[in-house]
């Protein structure tokens, strides 16, 4: 039985203007069968999908699908009346703007980070300037 998404995000990231949780990016893959669980990454590209080709299961693996990431299990029958699957997974990032030094998302959306550097300026802050000495090295 798949976890749910809160269960696997965990304690998300929030924006740092506003303080909302960043929307965790999530894709999902449909494969033919009626699967009880989702399968592991070594299972995936072998699984037979109308979309879904043995490079493109490989490329499913490397936009962050896992076993443990999967939250949803739809079935469904396509028009001919095999059973389809689908694996709503989450990708291991979050939907945002500009990125910090350790890669997480830092605002949920354009204008959060916009009224942050407003704030920033307001408040006075700058960014140094750096020049460099005769020896090409840069000095504060």
């Amino acid at each position: 039985m798949p976890r749910t998404l809160k269960e696997i995000t965990g304690e998300r990231p929030r924006c740092q203007f506003c303080a909302k949780p960043l929307r965790p990016y999530t894709d999902t893959v449909e494969v033919f069968g009626n699967l009880d669980e989702a399968p592991d990454e070594e299972a995936l590209p072998s699984l037979d999908s109308r979309y879904l080709s043995l490079r493109e299961g490989k490329y499913l693996v490397k936009r962050g699908y896992r076993r443990d990431r999967v939250f949803r299990l739809t079935h469904r029958t396509d028009h001919s009346g095999r059973p389809i699957t689908g694996l709503s997974f989450w990708r291991g990032t979050y939907h945002g703007y500009a990125t910090g030094q350790d890669g997480t998302r830092l605002f949920c959306s354009h204008p959060c980070g916009l009224q942050f550097g407003v704030a920033c300026r307001n408040a006075g802050m700058r960014i140094k300037e750096r020049k460099e000495d005769a020896s090409g090295t840069q000095a504060d």
